[in-house]
């Protein structure tokens, strides 16, 4: 269910930057083999242009209370 969640809140996102042509594409993949309790996850991204640097942050909450979503600029 975690996966489901986590996957839900993040493709709006995705598909808002593909949208506005940010990136081309991008990928979910669940690592089957973690510990038990753990959620492994990598999201690949295709970007348009050549990027020279990518930061994205993930955090995991117990609840929303003071999560602000939004964009913030690469150097």
């Amino acid at each position: 269910m975690l996966w489901i969640n986590f996957k839900n809140k993040i493709r709006p996102i995705l598909e808002k930057m593909k949208a506005d042509q940010g990136i081309q594409d991008y990928e979910f993949v669940k690592i089957a083999n973690a510990p038990k309790a753990t959620l492994k996850a990598q999201i690949r991204i295709v970007p348009i242009e050549a990027v020279e640097d990518f930061e994205i942050d993930v955090t995991l909450e117990d609840s929303l209370d003071g999560v602000v979503i939004g964009e913030t600029d690469a150097k």
